[in-house]
């Protein structure tokens, strides 16, 4: 009897490792490549780039998390999990998208032409009305599992 509640708890663990997996590359998809490159397209064009390094610290608390959000599953902490999750992704896309100011620099001959625009609170709005309903998503969603059990 205790060999198969260890054989389920292994194969439970297991199941959280691969889905934490497609969840961190979900969130890495959305919050490092697709986010950063909509929000910096502007500053692209004006010929700067966006520094993808110093990210893996992040990256990979974002996979612990998923994955203790998956092993954790039904239990108010995993909620909390994926939430925290989502904010590190967050996170990982403002420090890659950097103050939210695009600034664009030209000289045509002795002309010297700057342009500067702080869409930092445009940023945080559309990356808020991203996270936001998710988070509050996954709690709902909680507390529906723990109603239908209920029953």
């Amino acid at each position: 009897m205790a060999g198969d509640e260890a054989l389920r708890w292994i194969a439970r663990f297991a199941r959280a490792i691969v889905l934490g997996a497609i969840d961190m590359l979900i969130i890495v998809a959305i919050f490092y490549y697709a986010l950063p490159q909509i929000i910096s397209g502007p500053q692209e064009l004006a010929g700067a780039t966006v520094e993808r390094e110093g990210a893996g610290v992040v990256i990979v608390s974002i996979y612990l998390l998923s994955i203790a959000a998956r092993a954790l599953r039904g239990t108010v902490l995993s909620p909390v999990f994926r939430s925290s999750a989502l904010v590190m992704g967050l996170l990982l896309t403002l420090s890659l998208v950097g103050s939210g100011v695009i600034q664009i620099e030209q000289e045509l001959g002795q002309a010297y032409a700057r342009i500067s625009l702080d869409i930092s609170p445009i940023v945080g709005l559309i990356l808020g009305f991203i996270i936001a309903p998710s988070i509050v998503a996954y709690f709902i969603g909680y507390l529906l599992w723990i109603a239908s059990r209920g029953r």
